[in-house]
């Protein structure tokens, strides 16, 4: 790890994590957002399954992600196109 790591304290389906990163900002989000989403698989289901709801929680936010990266794609072959447009052009 590296020096200009800290330790962050989060907490995700009621159990509480210590973690060494660089990035605690970023990782608080993070865990916030998967919190996030465990709450919304315990809504959803009849079931109250911690792990299942975790699974479920972190299923979610890798197919938001992929979804997400997708999008990307999409939108830089688009920018290209574009730029290759733009450079047709004759002034």
């Amino acid at each position: 790890m590296s020096p200009d790591s800290k330790e962050v304290q989060i907490t995700v389906a009621g159990v509480h994590y210590s973690l060494r990163t660089e990035n605690g900002e970023v990782l608080e989000k993070a865990a916030g957002l998967l919190e996030e989403k465990v709450q919304e698989s315990n809504d959803s289901s009849k079931i109250v399954n911690t792990h299942r709801a975790v699974v479920m929680a972190g299923l979610k936010v890798a197919v938001e992600r992929v979804e997400l990266a997708e999008a990307a794609k999409i939108a830089e072959a688009e920018v290209d196109r574009l730029n290759e447009r733009l450079n047709e052009i004759d002034i």
